[in-house]
């Protein structure tokens, strides 16, 4: 009923296509070492009882349709074993390496074609590549060709390509490693091996890759390797190494068994400046739990494709001694964990994007990865990233001009010098050049990619690669002492800096010393380039378990090069969400901004911290921030009130505004600020050396002679030397919003006036506590170019208290001109205690110079 039982001590072969059925089967016995059983390709054979390969012995399934196409595809077929019980003691093997698609060779003296196989090596070159499978193939020396990747990393069935011959009368390259469906209901001890590695090459060839090994068990006991791994290049040439192959092994139980990180789809060796193949694919599943699905163990690499939506119980790269295990997840893929993510020992889980080269129906439409899990740990050295995984950088073929990068923020400068790109934060300028990245993208829900930076004029040099997008979601805990990352990519010789991409975090509850970061990329230092500027980072969490990370978290801009701009800083902040009532209280350590327009409501918001000095939070013009509690800003850092409607008139009229905060309370610390300075209308400009143009706004200062007359706001401007129409009064004095106006510029191109004072707006029910400064001072004027308004500030409070400042000053006229200064602006301060307050208040005007009259004082009513 059970068949018949196999032994075999010395050699036995069974043909293509064989169906057989037996009891048991044991290779090797009795004192008979070495022998060898053979089953020819697309052979099923099914044991009712053991399958035992002893005594050194060796049992070889062959590949089928593993030299030509079928039917204009590629359609090789392995062997299948199904078994009860499967042995394989130390010593002993079963494999199919080299029984994959054969290697190229020639007929004479000739360059060889390509390997067979979806993944065969092919180069133009005299140097031979190698064959692609689960890793891609190694590159020949100046060559190029190397095979790609195919087959899938969960149920790997295809047969590993061949690599290529070299030009010599049958030199062959090696052939791809076979591939072994494996079925065993009970238990496999393993002490030998289960292999389906590359073929070795003729001399002067390319290595085959990896095969197949595709193994479901009952319980994996034993000490011995599965192997998939890409053949060497031959030593004699300069030939690439072939790709590893995949490795997926599906198990009910682990009975000790202890080979798992020596477990390896590795790519081959190159040989003589011949490029190595690619790691393979190599995963460990526990199908033990039927309810929350298997638990994926990853020692070496492992690869999910674009699109996918993976559901694991449990994921854990790295362990049992294997460090640098690495995970890579394709572009628009969702990773769901039901219990814990783990990344350790060095390890790294890379999320890729889709769309980052192009745009999508006019449209730039990148997209990262999302992972949801339970619990997340990652372990100091190890981490999550999505580094140069954005929008790609712009390249050249010949030495031209680079174009822009991808990207909505991609760098772009018509001078030789090339910019960075932007995201967060906006990319800094080349040398002499412009177009540098701008700003785009949500701070608060950041999913967007990073951009690319420029190339340069020389033949295939690229700017940076933009960070990409990732979108963790975690219920449970995250433990983060390693890194989150979306930084921006390195650039190619002379290329500027790729941008910050985004983290976007929910959590439950986040403890450990670790960072999140997505920072742009530094501009090479070959060249006179823009570095990339910050992408965006927004964590949320309910617990803050002893997190110690916040002030090292950061969005940076990379550095320029050789007098290349650095790129702006981006955006991070962090919001304990603890407060279901009063909302989110937000924590800025280094920068945040909401752009125009905004209406948020938050309970607190943090700006500065001791181990984070010189924070920043900027509001976007007509945008209104409320809060139920308290505002702080401290250590040095500052909250800015950005203007809108600055440069041009709405419907024939100046309707610019500032921004408003409504808050319980507000704590402005000693050498902290609010301010609004330069946030108002903009200066007038030279052009061509004519008479210089009024600035902006009601009261922009212009002149009809050629020495530059100052703004008006709450006080008048200056008029410059032997000149008129300097800016006049407008705006009120009991309700002050509106902007200061722009100075005017002086005749000379580029020459501007200042800058007016923006607009704040503070409604404060309880206290502010003022020891720095809140100010709404116009900004400097450039050469020649006469003084800035002040702008307004406009404060209700119920208690006022502390030592600090308000001031709305005009500014003064360059000093290189004879230009007038700026008048002053308006502030009012209402409330109803001020007896704790003994600080001061200024709303002077500018100076004028060189004969350019002063500004007026502005009003003050505090």
């Amino acid at each position: 009923m059970n068949g018949n039982s196999l032994a075999v001590y010395t050699a036995f072969v069974y043909p293509l296509d064989t169906t057989a059925t037996f009891k048991n089967i044991t290779v090797g016995a009795s004192g008979a070492s070495g022998a060898l059983l053979t089953f020819g390709g697309n052979s099923t054979l099914t044991l009712n009882g053991k399958l035992t390969v002893q005594q050194s012995s060796t049992l070889t399934l062959q590949g089928k349709n593993n030299s030509a196409q079928v039917g204009s595809a590629w359609a090789g077929l392995g062997c299948t074993i199904n078994a009860a019980t499967v042995q394989i003691d130390s010593g002993s093997s079963l494999n199919v390496d080299g029984q994959g698609y054969i290697g190229s060779t020639t007929s004479g003296f000739t360059l060889a074609g390509a390997g067979a196989g979806d993944g065969g090596g092919n180069s133009a070159a005299s140097n031979p590549s190698g064959a692609g499978h689960g890793g891609a193939g190694g590159n020949g020396v100046s060559g190029n060709g190397a095979g790609g990747i195919y087959g899938s990393a969960t149920a790997p069935i295809t047969l590993g390509s061949g690599g290529q011959g070299n030009n010599g009368n049958g030199r062959r390259g090696g052939n791809g490693g076979g591939a072994i469906r494996l079925i065993v209901t009970g238990t496999l001890t393993l002490n030998g091996t289960v292999t389906a590695n590359g073929g070795t090459p003729d001399a002067y060839g390319s290595g085959g890759a990896g095969g197949s090994l595709y193994v479901t068990l009952g319980a994996l006991t034993g000490a011995g390797t599965f192997n998939a791994n890409g053949s060497v290049a031959d030593s004699s040439g300069n030939s690439g190494g072939g790709g590893g192959g995949r490795i997926a092994v599906y198990y009910t139980t682990n009975a000790s068994f202890t080979g798992f990180a020596t477990s390896t789809a590795s790519g081959g060796f190159g040989t003589s400046g011949g490029a190595r193949g690619s790691v393979g694919t190599v995963g460990f599943f526990d199908n033990s739990d039927a309810v929350n699905g298997n638990s994926l163990a990853v020692y070496t690499a492992f690869v999910y494709p674009q699109d996918s939506t993976v559901t694991l119980n449990n994921l854990t790269l790295g362990g049992s001694g294997a460090s640098g295990a690495q995970v890579t997840v394709g572009g628009n893929s969702v990773v769901i964990i039901n219990g814990k993510l783990t990344v350790q020992q060095n390890s790294t889980l890379t999320l890729q994007a889709k769309n980052r080269s192009a745009q999508v129906g006019s449209t730039w439409a990148g997209l990262g990865c999302t992972i949801n899990a339970a619990n997340v740990q990652i372990d100091s050295g190890s981490s999550i990233n999505a580094d140069g995984q954005g929008y790609i950088g712009s390249t050249t073929s010949g030495f031209t001009l680079a174009g822009a990068g991808a990207g909505d923020g991609g760098g772009n400068s018509a001078a030789s010098n090339p910019s960075g790109a932007g995201h967060g934060g906006a990319g800094g300028n080349g040398v002499s050049g412009n177009g540098a990245g701008g700003i785009y993208g949500s701070a608060t829900a950041p999913i967007t990619l990073g951009s690319g930076g420029q190339g340069n004029n020389g033949n295939g040099r690229r700017g940076g690669n933009g960070g990409g997008a990732i979108r963790l979601i975690v219920t449970g805990t995250l433990t983060l002492n390693g890194t989150v990352t979306a930084n921006g990519g390195t650039p190619d010789a002379y290329g500027s800096g790729g941008a910050g991409g985004s983290l976007y975090v929910t959590l439950g509850a986040l403890t450990g010393a670790g960072t999140f970061n997505a920072n742009g990329s530094v501009a090479d230092s070959s060249g006179n380039s823009g570095g990339g500027g910050g992408g965006r980072i927004a964590v949320y969490y309910t617990t803050n378990a002893s997190f110690t990370g916040f002030a090292t978290s950061t969005a940076s801009g990379g550095f320029g090069t050789s007098g290349g701009a650095r790129g702006s800083v981006g955006t991070v902040g962090f919001f304990d969400n603890s407060d279901a009532v009063n909302g989110n209280s937000l924590a800025v350590y280094t920068s945040f901004s909401y752009p125009q327009d905004t209406t948020a409501s938050l309970k607190n918001v943090t700006v500065g911290a001791a181990d984070a000095p010189g924070a920043s939070l900027v509001l976007g013009g007509n945008s209104t921030l409320t809060l139920s509690d308290t505002l702080m800003v401290q250590q040095t850092s500052t909250v800015t009130f950005q203007g809108k409607n600055t440069t041009a008139q709405i419907s024939s009229a100046w309707a610019g505004v500032g921004s408003t905060i409504i808050a319980a309370n507000v704590n402005v610390a000693a050498a902290s600020t609010i301010t609004a300075n330069g946030q108002g209308y903009v200066g007038g400009y030279g052009i061509n050396f004519g008479v210089g143009g009024a600035g902006a706004g009601n009261g922009g200062g212009a002149s009809t002679g050629s020495h530059a007359s100052g703004a008006g706001h709450g006080g008048a401007g200056g008029a410059g030397q032997s000149s008129n129409n300097p800016g006049g009064t407008y705006g009120s004095s009991s309700a002050p919003i509106t902007l200061g106006s722009g100075g005017q510029g002086d005749n000379g191109a580029g020459n501007k006036g200042g800058d007016g004072g923006g607009a704040i707006r503070l409604t404060i029910s309880g206290t502010l506590t003022l020891n720095g400064a809140i100010s709404a001072d116009a900004s400097a004027a450039s050469p020649y170019g006469s003084g800035g308004a002040g702008g307004s500030i406009y404060l209700v409070a119920s208690t006022l208290t502390g030592a600090g400042s308000f001031s709305a000053a005009g500014s003064s006229a360059s000093v290189s001109g004879s230009s007038g200064g700026g008048g002053g602006g308006r502030i009012v301060v209402t409330s109803t205690d001020k007896s704790g307050f003994s600080g001061s208040g200024s709303v002077t005007g500018g100076a004028g110079f060189g004969g350019g009259a002063n500004g007026a004082a502005g009003t003050l009513n505090l």
